[in-house]
């Protein structure tokens, strides 16, 4: 398989969430996660005009920003 095949077909595995079900995910409302979108504080894909956010993305984000020196390195780990 090539490179390429191979990326298509990560792609293709890679699962998208929804506002909704990011926000849930995350444990906070919908209307908070759209305001971090629309302040550009959290990262999000738009396709086709839907927002939609990849979990992995989204856990290294916060993960990198824990503020307590051990917490952070113990998020980071999990994020890896």
């Amino acid at each position: 398989m090539t490179a390429a095949m191979q990326e298509r077909q990560d792609m293709a595995e890679k699962r998208y969430l929804s506002i909704e079900a990011e926000a849930k995910r995350l444990g906070v409302g919908t209307r908070t996660l759209d305001r971090r979108c629309k302040d550009e504080q959290f990262p999000y894909i738009k396709f086709g005009g839907r927002v939609l956010f990849d979990p992995e993305l989204s856990d290294r984000y916060l993960a990198d920003r824990v503020h307590n020196g051990r917490a952070a390195e113990l998020a980071h780990q999990a994020a890896a």
